[in-house]
């Protein structure tokens, strides 16, 4: 489904990414696990085609990203989810209002199809009173739940989710990681998180690559990468 290779990125001549590759499986979900620096953000940016690599390749699903015109790169992106690290929720638009955007400019589904859609959704979330809250009324896991609904309600194929975890205490993290991989697998989306949660990073992920310096420098299950005898896998999963 996803399949990255030597991809490299550098700003001012400092290497981000550094000739990384990386497959990610139809319907699986991948944790992309490094500390602050390391590439993670901008890999997510390079597999929705916000940003060009310097040289290599992502193709996901048979179609190579990288070489897209403009055009139908925003084809493209009507097939990806997208939950921003802070939820990125339009603050003067209702819970309900966020779900339907991307309804309304996306697809041509009527009103009361969008209404249902949206109220599908929020209910998936266990938010289905809070539509006509506004995001500053909501807490910190809601407005993360509302984001995930919004990334998901027009079905995309790809999921990527960049930190979803920031910010969160310890049990709202736990719930939305959980949920992203309950969601994940009931919608047959093909999942990638960046993070430096590791325990919420395997309770979500059915696999995970380590990265340092924009390289994947460990991969597998759980027990893999805590087998790993790398010094820097070993302190980074401690």
């Amino acid at each position: 489904m996803i399949r990255v290779s030597g991809l490299s990125k550098a700003f001012n001549g400092q290497k981000v990414l550094d000739g990384l590759n990386l497959d990610v499986d139809t319907g699986e979900i991948l944790a992309v696990l490094g500390p602050s620096g390391t590439g993670k953000s901008v890999l997510l940016l390079n597999l929705v085609g916000l940003m060009a690599p310097d040289s290599g390749e992502v193709d996901i699903d048979g179609v190579q990203i990288n070489r897209l015109p403009e055009r139908d790169l925003l084809k493209f992106r009507r097939n990806v989810g997208y939950l921003f690290q802070d939820s990125a929720l339009y603050d003067f638009m209702t819970v309900e209002e966020n779900l339907a955007f991307p309804l309304r400019e996306h697809t041509r589904l009527k009103p009361a199809q969008i209404r249902g859609k949206v109220a599908e959704f929020l209910a998936m979330v266990d938010m289905k009173d809070a539509g006509p809250k506004y995001p500053a009324q909501l807490s910190g896991g809601m407005r993360k739940r509302a984001a995930l609904a919004r990334a998901m309600v027009t079905g995309p194929k790809v999921l990527l989710c960049d930190e979803p975890t920031s910010g969160l205490d310890p049990i709202r993290s736990r719930d939305i990681s959980r949920l992203i991989r309950t969601l994940s697998k009931k919608l047959g989306c093909t999942t990638v998180i960046t993070t430096h949660d590791v325990r919420n990073a395997f309770l979500c992920a059915d696999r995970a690559v380590v990265l340092k310096a924009g390289r994947v420098v460990a991969e597998g299950v759980e027990q893999d990468l805590r087998a790993s005898t790398d010094p820097f896998v070993k302190e980074f999963l401690e």
